[in-house]
């Protein structure tokens, strides 16, 4: 179904078969269980993020985000469960997380 499948830990106990990272230049999508939980497109300025859970609100879905995240942006973002409640933190700032939410990174010095 996609032209680039890998199985790699993420040092997550997430079970490896079930993400895909399909990857270009200027586009970087990460599937996890058939959902497009990743998305990052690049602009002039930087990237623009789209992050999406399916409905799916789990620990596991949480931690692909963030590892896909963490490769991405240069400031400390993450998903985070507080209170039953998830929210994305980003630049310092905390706000409830919406699934099809976007984010926007600025370009690092030096980045292609």
């Amino acid at each position: 179904m996609f032209n680039t499948h890998r199985t790699y830990s993420l040092s997550t106990g997430v079970k490896n078969n079930t993400i895909a990272v399909i990857s270009d230049p200027r586009r970087i999508k990460v599937i996890y269980h058939k959902t497009e939980v990743f998305e990052a497109r690049l602009t002039p300025t930087g990237w623009t993020i789209t992050l999406r859970n399916g409905g799916w609100d789990t620990v596991s879905t949480r931690i692909v985000i963030n590892r896909a995240l963490e490769q991405l942006c240069g400031t400390p973002t993450y998903l985070e469960r507080r209170k039953n409640e998830t929210y994305l933190v980003h630049n310092g700032l905390r706000e409830s997380f919406v699934s099809g939410m976007t984010l926007k990174t600025r370009r690092q010095s030096g980045a292609a």
